[in-house]
């Protein structure tokens, strides 16, 4: 969003001496799984992913996230699978979306 690339930013984070990277808010869950994967593979540090809820849209005067805790939920999987060390949500979440998350990551175990 910004113009530095996942790999730049992990590089970066690096030598500034950070104890884990990662990437929050600006795409959706399932457009956070390729970030992440590329974070994972440029250092060796923890990945965190926090994304959105979709992209925001107006309708009206309100802003409105179209992505549901269940469909949130079901990428948690192909996050930890692309090298996610923690998995939370951020703009139009709601406390639904981390339910949704502890029991997919129960599921999994």
């Amino acid at each position: 969003m910004m113009g530095a690339t996942p790999e730049a930013m992990a590089v970066a984070m690096v030598e500034a001496g950070a104890d884990a990277v990662g990437a929050n808010c600006g795409v959706g869950v399932e457009l956070a799984v390729p970030i992440c994967r590329r974070l994972h593979e440029a250092c060796d540090l923890p990945i965190w992913i926090k994304p959105n809820a979709g992209l925001p849209v107006m309708q009206g005067t309100a802003i409105h996230y179209a992505t549901t805790a269940e469909f949130f939920a079901s990428h948690f999987a192909a996050l930890r699978e692309a090298g996610a060390s923690f998995v939370g949500a951020c703009c139009g979440s709601t406390p639904e979306f981390i339910r949704a998350l502890v029991a997919a990551r129960r599921a999994a175990e």
